[in-house]
């Protein structure tokens, strides 16, 4: 019985697959508390019905579920939160087809929370002036100037030291303590971390330069 190996001569430095993965560090595992989860979950339903609120009185539309709703809000005269209580309904057959009760529940709680909340803030709110343009979209400038995002620091700061300068990147969305978001440095160029990425997946230095040689990684 005869066994052959790849060859890994200098001649065909990409013949053989690489001989070790590196094993990435592993990320530490965050479990939320359910009082963690129940107020992320508050936060977020109530600011979508927020902004719910402010494109039903403009008018306005918006992509996905919300978007049809609107659609059949304005042509049937029905409250969006019925519509988006309607519409999503087949959406919960499938999520517990493929994602589970607890999930599909979880769905079925926010959908209910945005669609009364909406419903019910038209009895709260009230806008004496709403330009369409500002419900409808912020421009780049003015949110990395909000007041607010600058407090809680969502712009941030990167050095461009090919260039000598800084520039004002929006930053993280979201911040979690337990697993927080960072801006570590500026956009790479084509090619500048070729090499960084090969070797963290098991490539070796002369398997790199092969691939070069053939055309293959730049």
């Amino acid at each position: 019985m005869t066994t052959s190996t790849a060859d890994s001569s200098p001649s065909s430095p990409i013949a053989s697959a690489p001989a070790a993965r590196a094993t990435p560090p592993a990320t530490p595992s965050v479990r939320h508390s359910w009082i963690d989860n129940l107020q992320g979950q508050l936060f977020g339903v109530v600011m979508i019905a927020f902004g719910m609120s402010m494109l039903h009185s403009l008018g306005l539309i918006i992509g996905q579920i919300a978007g049809v709703a609107f659609l059949v809000t304005y042509a049937t005269g029905i409250s969006f939160g019925m519509a988006f209580t309607l519409i999503n309904l087949p959406f919960y057959l499938l999520a517990a087809l493929r994602m589970g009760a607890a999930f599909t529940w979880r769905t079925l709680a926010a959908v209910t929370a945005v669609s009364v909340l909406t419903n019910v803030a038209g009895n709260y709110i009230s806008y004496s002036h709403l330009d369409p343009a500002v419900g409808a979209v912020l421009a780049p400038e003015d949110v990395i100037s909000d007041p607010h995002l600058r407090a809680r620091g969502f712009p941030v700061e990167v050095t461009h030291e090919d260039l000598g300068r800084t520039f004002t990147y929006p930053g993280a969305a979201l911040r979690m303590n337990g697993s927080p978001m960072t801006i570590r440095r500026r956009a790479p160029h084509v090619g500048e971390h070729t090499d960084e990425v090969l070797g963290e997946i098991g490539y070796t230095a002369r398997q790199i330069a092969g691939l070069r040689t053939e055309g293959a990684a730049g």
